[in-house]
């Protein structure tokens, strides 16, 4: 399971970073510069407020299914058709949500194609989540690997020969943006159904009363959490475009920073989409999953840290880099969701390992609680200080969230994983991250010379640091790998 996990990882790795950057660097960011922050502000704007409903939709049956599936693989064709009709089901229920909801608030007036296909790419994307999530429950991780960038792939195909033809570049439109992803999830779909094809025995069926309430019951717990998360995730997208008189293009402002911070987001998603099943499955196999858990805080720690150090000493120069009109607060929205990226990724690690012990009681009480305090503040900062009042929100929202998870998930891991690994941790932050952030904010954005000599003292500091942390560890990791 050990080194299956790191010749997985390099794999995942690997074709991740052959295809994500170009598609977020080169597509994304290209689609914003050429429809302009207004527009694309209100596919953003659309896409938080329908990702507001993506609970109903998949209502904690990816989550659920990945565990249940990784510890009862033979169950996969008995179970595979009715969860298939009960996402469907769900998925009208969704639909309908949000189509009354839109149309009340006025929002399926302003576009009402473009609000249609957010829609709908959302109902796909979380059907092709919850049918990886059989494909990795089943082991098959190289093919999850592949299928996780194989939507991405589809969209450099189609959207980057719109972009790259002059003719059809400069009559290219949100809606055909939204499209292309629509045709992509799409194509995903049919290749997952045709993995299972054989293990799954896909048949849609009328959902079985029996199994419906059964199924609902299970994952309820998991939809809790899917709630909590999908709220805080996309709620200041929201509340921005509805409390700021200038709402779309401030969403979009906010959007320009938020796709980085998301993009380094996915690249931790790498690791715990790999690491779930695993925990479920050495669970199942009554091995403890504590060293792995330990094993990938350390790769997880060292990764979050070098990505914010780059956000926090580049971030006007990357901001300028990639957009045409980043906005007036780019490089400090920047900096304070790199430093908010930092805590999710600890969040992310620690909510898995949780979820494969089953803990899901405690963990729905620290959501919950994450929940009020990040709409208690964006409700008071975003009238006050706009796209960096949502930030801060953010920041503090994962912050708390990312230490009561760890704190949390000690109690089931080895010694040395509790409170003085945290206060570690911690310590690394405030001693290198704090003063970078200091000297970046009082040294002139060219002054790239300037800037990177006061920065040398505590850029060695946290590579002497970070030598030291993997150094420690090494007998460890090679002892675990040998096991």
């Amino acid at each position: 399971m050990k080194r299956e996990f790191i010749l997985n990882l390099a794999f995942l790795i690997l074709i991740n970073l052959m295809i994500k950057p170009l598609y977020i660097f080169g597509i994304d960011v290209g689609v914003q510069n050429v429809v302009g922050p207004e527009s694309y502000g209100l596919y953003f704007y659309f896409l938080g407020f329908i990702y507001l409903f993506q609970f109903i939709n998949d209502f904690g049956i990816q989550n659920f299914n990945n565990r249940f599936i990784s510890l009862n693989e033979k169950l996969l064709g008995k179970y595979f058709p009715h969860i298939l009709s009960i996402k469907l089901s769900l998925g009208l229920l969704f639909f309908s949500g949000i189509i009354l909801t839109g149309w009340a608030l006025g929002l399926v007036k302003m576009n009402p194609l473009l609000f249609g296909l957010v829609g709908l790419n959302l109902f796909l994307d979380s059907m092709n989540a919850y049918l990886r999530s059989n494909i990795a429950g089943l082991g098959w991780y190289r093919k999850d690997s592949i299928l996780s960038v194989a939507d991405k792939l589809i969209m450099i195909i189609l959207v980057g020969y719109l972009l790259l033809n002059e003719q059809t570049r400069a009559h290219f439109s949100i809606e055909w943006f939204a499209l292309a992803q629509t045709i992509s999830f799409f194509s995903v779909s049919l290749i997952c159904l045709y993995i299972l094809r054989r293990r799954a025995l896909p048949k849609i069926s009328v959902p079985d009363k029996k199994y419906f309430f059964l199924i609902l019951r299970k994952s309820f717990p998991f939809a809790l959490i899917l709630i909590s998360t999908f709220l805080y995730n996309r709620l200041d997208g929201v509340m921005i475009g509805y409390m700021l008189e200038d709402g779309e293009r401030q969403a979009g402002y906010y959007a320009a920073a938020y796709r980085l911070y998301d993009a380094a987001t996915m690249l931790t998603f790498l690791f715990i989409g790999l690491l779930y099943p695993m925990f479920s499955k050495m669970l199942s196999r009554n091995e403890q999953p504590a060293e792995l858990y330990q094993f990938g805080s350390i790769l997880l720690w060292i990764l979050s840290l070098v990505i914010l150090l780059v956000f926090i000493l580049f971030p006007a120069e990357i901001m300028n880099l990639l957009y045409r009109e980043p906005g007036p607060d780019a490089a400090m929205v920047l900096m304070l969701l790199g430093t908010a990226f930092v805590f999710k990724s600890i969040f992310n690690l620690s909510g898995a390992y949780l979820l494969a012990f089953g803990d899901l009681r405690i963990m729905n009480i620290i959501l919950l609680a994450g929940l009020i305090v990040n709409f208690t503040v964006n409700l008071i900062f975003i009238p006050k200080m706009g796209i960096i009042g949502a930030c801060i929100a953010t920041l503090i929202t994962q912050f708390m969230v990312a230490i009561l998870l760890f704190i949390r998930a000690s109690r089931f891991a080895s010694r040395g994983m509790g409170a003085i690994t945290l206060l570690k941790g911690l310590a690394v932050f405030m001693v290198t991250v704090i003063p970078l952030m200091y000297f970046r904010e009082n040294t002139e954005t060219g002054d790239l010379l300037k800037k990177s000599l006061q920065s040398l003292p505590f850029l060695a500091l946290f590579m002497a640091i970070l030598v030291m942390t993997f150094y420690k560890n090494s007998y460890r990791i090679r002892k675990w790998l040998d096991k």
